[in-house]
């Protein structure tokens, strides 16, 4: 069965880049992968096709929009119903938008999909995780060292009230994984291990999510980019 038989985990963003080779070695190490994903196709797909590969038939997908806050309750709930422990949780899915977009609860669009839903869905798993002694990894970015949270009153900056520019989002959302990793990793200590990690400069999806110049021209490179 694997080393990881009696583990289960939960992915977010699982269907593509990182998030899809993340589940795909948890799979092969025979752990049970609660694939969580946007698209249902593109997620059924990624099931089908990392099932295929690794033999594993313990892999199920959940669907929510992370960029909407009562999917992600919903998600979360339905996870604490359904697992009696939960031995990980990699927080993954990330976006990056080229102009200011609003999220149906008032909020910017990449700091609520980057960071709001994983901080709510980590909140709603913390009893399971707690139960397995359990490990939250934080998919942040280097870029959180160009965050600057103090630079308006957070309000502003979780609601997008101010001038925007997508780089600047970015950064803000991952620089908000890592305060949130070490405040989890500081009041679970001994309970439950939170990790926050710069993936590498890699090729995937994230690049192709707009159509700017400078998307457009760091798609181009994707090819001498790092593997996810």
């Amino acid at each position: 069965m694997g080393q990881f038989a009696e583990r289960i985990f939960v992915v977010t963003g699982a269907n593509s880049g990182v998030g899809k080779s993340a589940t795909r070695s948890l799979a092969t190490r025979g752990a049970r992968v609660v694939m969580v994903c946007r698209s249902r196709e593109r997620g059924e797909a990624a099931l089908d096709k990392i099932r295929r590969q690794t033999g594993n038939d313990r892999l199920e997908l959940r669907v929510a929009d992370l960029a909407e806050l009562d999917q992600v309750r919903h998600l979360g709930a339905g996870l604490a119903e359904d697992l009696d422990h939960l031995d990980g949780l990699v927080n993954n899915a990330g976006v990056v938008r080229a102009k200011r977009e609003i999220t149906v609860d008032g909020f910017e669009r990449t700091m609520a999909t980057n960071h709001l839903a994983h901080f709510l869905l980590t909140a709603l798993l913390l009893d399971r995780l707690a139960a397995a002694g359990g490990r939250v990894v934080h998919v942040s970015s280097q870029a959180h060292r160009s965050g600057k949270l103090s630079r308006a009153p957070l309000e502003s900056i979780l609601r997008g009230d101010i001038r925007y520019r997508a780089l600047q989002a970015y950064s803000d959302s991952k620089l908000a994984n890592v305060l949130f990793s070490n405040e989890l990793a500081r009041r679970y200590r001994g309970r439950i291990t939170s990790n926050a990690l710069h993936p590498g400069v890699l090729a995937t999806h994230i690049w192709n999510q707009n159509k700017t110049l400078g998307s457009l021209i760091a798609a181009a490179f994707k090819p001498v980019m790092g593997s996810p």
